[in-house]
């Protein structure tokens, strides 16, 4: 079995978003987003940013609900007033880019994203920081940090839909070295037959923008 940390699963979904929130800007720009194809709320592009905000808004309220009361006992000195209050502001500007994706407003929606993205790197820096993996592992015993990791993954499988998209999404935003490790925290036949042939017809329009599919 593979060792849990809070941290390493942290850094790990972080490169998810990371990535997510570097291609959905770059491939909303018009007249035509460089490496890929013309923005098209409506195709492939639509789902990938649908994808991105859900994993976003969950990945944020799993932490303030479950992961930061837990940790909070655990590692009192982590800036979890901080965190939360840039929650809070990424989270209105999730909530518009929302509301202008299904008003397929292009350029709100890109605006919205980008004040996600410049709050974004100073963010993860601050939490991978406080969770870093030793900072972890001198914490927790092995128990807690499965305990706090199962339940930050059962918050995201109960609230991330549609499922059809965040699943792919969330492994093929991620380098294969990562995604191998991933995957084996899910059940092989999601993985080896329903992302790949049953969820396909939904997911297969957003791969111009994901890794090695």
């Amino acid at each position: 079995m593979d060792e849990v940390n809070f941290g390493l699963d942290l850094i790990r979904i972080h490169k998810v978003m990371t990535r997510g929130l570097r291609v959905s800007l770059a491939a909303s720009e018009t007249p035509g987003g460089g490496d890929y194809p013309p923005p098209d709320l409506n195709g492939g592009l639509g789902r990938y940013v649908r994808a991105l905000l859900v994993v976003l808004h969950v990945h944020h309220h799993g932490e303030d609900d479950l992961a930061w009361p837990y940790l909070g006992a655990r590692m009192p000195d982590a800036p979890y007033e901080t965190l939360i209050a840039q929650h809070a502001t990424m989270s209105a500007l999730l909530t518009e880019a929302e509301a202008a994706l299904e008003a397929a407003d292009l350029g709100t929606l890109r605006d919205q994203l980008r004040g996600v993205e410049a709050l974004w790197q100073e963010h993860i820096a601050l939490e991978e920081e406080a969770f870093s993996v030793q900072a972890t592992a001198d914490a927790l015993s092995p128990e807690e940090q499965r305990r706090v990791t199962r339940k930050v993954e059962r918050h995201a499988q109960l609230h991330s839909w549609p499922l059809r998209l965040v699943v792919p999404f969330t492994l093929y935003n991620l380098e294969l070295e990562d995604r191998v490790v991933l995957k084996r925290t899910m059940p092989a036949f999601l993985t080896k037959f329903v992302v790949p042939t049953v969820w396909k017809p939904a997911w297969a329009p957003m791969k111009p923008y994901l890794l090695d599919v």
